[in-house]
């Protein structure tokens, strides 16, 4: 059983060598960089942000 996974990892690491497109179809640099680096348009988690102010140590 291990000799096939070992085989399958084998076979995906030579076809994602040779024939990229096939596993991550798509230009890799078609967004423009500064568009990566946008801040989220809200806030989605309730929970506070800082912890240490919300911790009840005494």
């Amino acid at each position: 059983m291990t000799v096939v996974i070992s085989l399958a990892v084998l076979v995906f690491l030579v076809v994602a060598a040779v024939w990229p497109d096939l596993i991550a179809p798509g230009d890799p640099l078609a967004i423009h960089p500064l568009d990566a680096f946008q801040p989220p348009l809200h806030n989605t988690c309730s929970a506070p942000t800082n912890r240490a102010a919300t911790s009840s140590r005494e």
